[in-house]
């Protein structure tokens, strides 16, 4: 929580996300409600040390039963209020069903906060292929209506297995992990001046690549920040660690 508070004080360190256009993490963009950044565990040791801390590096390498890459994170300061989804949908891979998420409290969270929801069993639902074809949404060649169908179809299939939407309802330092189907989105926020901090962190087996890898396997680098751990990243230029350990070089942060 201090390096998300310290952030905007350094604008060319951090990047985001707000209302689905990329930005640097400065006063002006950190102050939108709808803000959040993306990827701060590349400059962050704190994040680093969150994402990799013990007890989720040893599940993720019994899961696995191979090194590890962070590829993707989300930093967020209230609820996302995101609609129930399968992160499959919208986080591309080139083993679909490789990719792990966990969700770590920052705070404890309060109800009417946004608190994450999820659908308990909704990992094994079927697949919703897109055209009939495709395990992710993409938006030029499926359009929004074939993502609402989807989201409905989620809503569906529970009512139908008589799944219930259960809350998170966390405490600082809690964690839940999930395999790359379980259905989760974010709750209505009903107390607008609630915060809900929270770090996302989307994990596959070293071998595994994340889309943008898949797009440009050369500027794909995964740099070691620990052992068995690897850290990637779409929005920052990792060039000056490539072949380095990120420990090696830690104090450039």
């Amino acid at each position: 929580c201090a390096d998300m508070q310290a952030a905007p004080a350094s604008p060319g360190k951090f990047f985001g996300n707000a209302r689905r256009k990329p930005v640097l993490a400065d006063h002006e963009a950190v102050s939108d409600s709808k803000f959040r950044f993306i990827d701060f565990h590349i400059n962050s040791p704190a994040a680093r040390e969150a994402i990799f801390s013990p007890a989720i590096r040893n599940f993720l390498h019994q899961v696995y039963e191979a090194p590890v890459l962070a590829f993707q994170s989300l930093l967020f300061r209230v609820g996302s209020q995101q609609r129930m989804h399968q992160d499959t949908a919208y986080v591309v891979i080139s083993k679909p069903y490789k990719l792990t998420a966990t969700w770590i409290a920052l705070e404890d969270i309060a109800v009417g906060s946004g608190e994450l929801q999820y659908i308990p069993g909704s990992h094994r639902f079927p697949d919703f292929l897109f055209g009939g074809r495709h395990k992710a949404w993409v938006k030029a060649r499926d359009g929004f209506e074939a993502n609402d169908a989807y989201i409905d179809a989620l809503y569906q299939m529970a009512e139908s297995q008589g799944l219930p939407v259960e809350s998170f309802i966390a405490r600082k330092g809690d964690v839940l992990v999930w395999a790359a189907d379980l259905a989760h989105g974010g709750s209505p926020i009903t107390d607008p001046y609630a915060t809900r901090k929270s770090l996302v962190t989307h994990y596959c087996p070293q071998g595994v690549l994340p889309g943008y890898g898949l797009a440009s396997p050369k500027k794909h680098i995964e740099v070691m920040c620990d052992d068995g751990c690897f850290v990637s990243s779409k929005n920052y230029d990792l060039s000056q660690y490539d072949g380095k350990s990120m420990l090696d070089v830690i104090n450039s942060f």
